[in-house]
């Protein structure tokens, strides 16, 4: 998740569509969950290294995948029916917690199959997923599914040219805070 953080100070209802997603009941949501994140992880990887690369330009491509658009539909269909709290991870030094609003997951699960790929919907739908229970991560939570709901309409070009603006104070400010609240 660190860099998805990264990539967010660079500005960075249940109709779901199974037709669109591959759909295999066998599977657990944690397996659906570790391939998730495991493929947003990939995502932001390459992107966070790229953004190093002097002038380097970002592409849609750099953004999201059909692949990882598929995978991440699957989890947020899972993740808005899901239920309970999930186990205590065993080798966790620090654990973030939160409550997330299943009908808000759902609805961004609907949008996520109607947008284009490399637009905001993604990772609208994923800052939904951020922690939330202390002040510090509801506050970053809150200014970047704002910065990102501000950028739903915008197609990927405008997109794009979004994440390539300056920095947003109010979004880098609350990260700083949860970033100390969390050293």
């Amino acid at each position: 998740m660190k860099h998805f953080h990264a990539l967010s100070r660079r500005h960075c209802t249940l109709n779901h569509r199974l037709s669109s997603t591959q759909f295999n009941r066998s599977e657990s949501r944690s397996v659906i969950a570790r391939r998730t994140v495991r493929g947003v992880a990939e995502t932001l990887d390459r992107l966070f290294i790229k953004l190093r690369l002097p002038n380097y330009t970002i592409a849609a491509g750099d953004l999201e995948t059909p692949s990882s658009r598929s995978h991440l539909e699957r989890f947020l269909y899972e993740s808005a029916q899901a239920r309970g709290t999930p186990a205590e991870p065993a080798d966790a030094a620090l654990v973030l917690r939160g409550e997330t609003d299943a009908s808000a997951i759902a609805d961004a699960a609907d949008d996520l199959a109607d947008a284009p790929l490399a637009t905001a919907a993604p990772w609208y739908a994923l800052a939904l997923l951020l922690p939330s229970a202390a002040p510090e991560s509801a506050a970053y939570r809150t200014a970047l599914v704002d910065a990102l709901d501000a950028l739903r309409d915008d197609d990927p070009t405008e997109f794009l040219d979004a994440l390539r603006r300056p920095v947003d104070p109010m979004l880098d400010g609350a990260l700083l805070s949860l970033r100390r609240a969390c050293s």
